[in-house]
């Protein structure tokens, strides 16, 4: 049953996918945004690197054409910018494309932007900051980042990705 069950999820995410599709088309991001956890799960557990870095392409290059565009939250396109490059940078990451680095630092730069000042960024932070560890390819540099995430993980009582961190660094 487990296998007729995947090949019903398999044929009903293209579904999905279209919508999603449709709601970057229509301009709906906060809702494609919101809803691409689905998306992102699914690709993950059926391991679709390509299908999902086609999907956070689309959504990274949709965010991009908004910027300065009159309705735009700027503070709201850009942490949905930031977030959509990390979860592109895992893809690159997962589908063998050199340099999601280059992503992460861009979506750690954005956090930093004016137009977010005032904002608790530590979370968004150190997720970015976990997957940079991921990434990085001396142990020594890795930890060091992890540490990073820890104590901001620490700051903001987030207890889950304190055990993730924790688990992730041997303590």
């Amino acid at each position: 049953r487990q296998t007729e069950a995947l090949a019903e999820i398999d044929a009903e995410i293209s579904d999905a996918e279209a919508a999603w599709d449709r709601m970057l088309e229509i301009g709906d991001l906060t809702r494609a945004i919101d809803s691409s956890h689905t998306l992102q799960t699914y690709f993950q557990h059926r391991y679709l690197p390509e299908k999902a870095c086609r999907c956070w392409r689309l959504a990274v290059s949709k965010l991009e054409a908004l910027a300065g565009r009159q309705g735009c939250v700027e503070a709201d396109r850009l942490l949905r910018l930031s977030l959509m490059l990390a979860h592109l940078s895992v893809w690159f990451y997962y589908a063998g494309i050199p340099e999601p680095l280059t992503l992460l630092r861009r979506s750690l730069t954005l956090l930093d932007d004016p137009a977010l000042a005032g904002r608790d960024l530590r979370l968004q932070r150190a997720m970015i900051l976990w997957a940079v560890a991921n990434s990085t390819q001396d142990p020594d540099a890795a930890r060091q980042v992890l540490e990073q995430c820890l104590a901001l993980a620490r700051s903001c009582g987030d207890r889950w990705l304190e055990g993730q961190l924790t688990w992730h660094l041997g303590v």
